[in-house]
């Protein structure tokens, strides 16, 4: 078996390589193909590198996806520069570095909201956007009244957040009674949002 076969069967033993080195040796008693012979035991530090070659193969196919990379993720983001949306700036764990790495590896933005609820699926995150349409003459009775350019708002409904409220002597004029950190999310769809939109957040649970 091969090391490139290794990515798809899975990285073999040191003694499997020995074994499959001895497989292949020439004919003749110079050459015994027991794994108990000097000649084995010349072939031992072979099988031990080409084990280990495999081994990290299989670990390397990991980073070829900026979503599961660790070891080449800031190679990644050093490519992709700063995000336009300044989603970096913010303190990330992991998982969120990697998933935002990834969207902006892969991710091709259109301009319909269908397209703005798949980005945010790229970060597990589930939306919804409402859009409006202007009422007309003959609508039926029970339709919310919709004038211009109402039309062109997106309510964007996001799923809960940690909420954090203020207390009690802690808390100073001007602070919020309650605040929900931003999501990775509403930063690029402010910024790519086609222009005559102007989106709304709402966090509920």
């Amino acid at each position: 078996m091969s090391a490139l076969n290794a990515l798809t069967i899975g990285a073999r033993s040191e003694r499997q390589v020995l074994d499959d080195l001895l497989a292949i040796a020439p004919p003749g008693d110079a050459m015994p193909t027991t794994p108990d012979t000097v000649f084995a035991q010349m072939l031992m530090p072979w099988a031990n590198e080409l084990s280990l070659v495999e081994t990290l193969m299989l670990a390397f196919r990991a980073e070829i996806n900026p979503l599961t990379a660790v070891n080449l993720l800031p190679d990644y983001e050093r490519v992709l520069g700063p995000d336009p949306y300044g989603r970096d700036q913010q303190p990330l764990t992991q998982a969120e570095q990697q998933a935002l790495t990834y969207s902006r590896w892969v991710t091709r933005f259109g301009v319909r909201a269908a397209d703005f609820v798949a980005f945010a699926a790229t970060f597990g995150v589930v939306i919804s956007i409402q859009q409006y349409r202007v009422t007309t003459a003959g609508a039926f009775a029970g339709v919310d009244l919709v004038n211009a350019p109402t039309q062109f708002d997106w309510l964007v409904t996001l799923p809960s957040a940690v909420e954090t409220l203020a207390e009690a002597s802690a808390a100073q004029a001007g602070n919020l009674v309650s605040s929900f950190p931003p999501s990775l999310v509403v930063p690029a769809i402010l910024g790519r949002a086609p222009a005559q939109t102007t989106p709304y957040f709402s966090y509920v649970g």
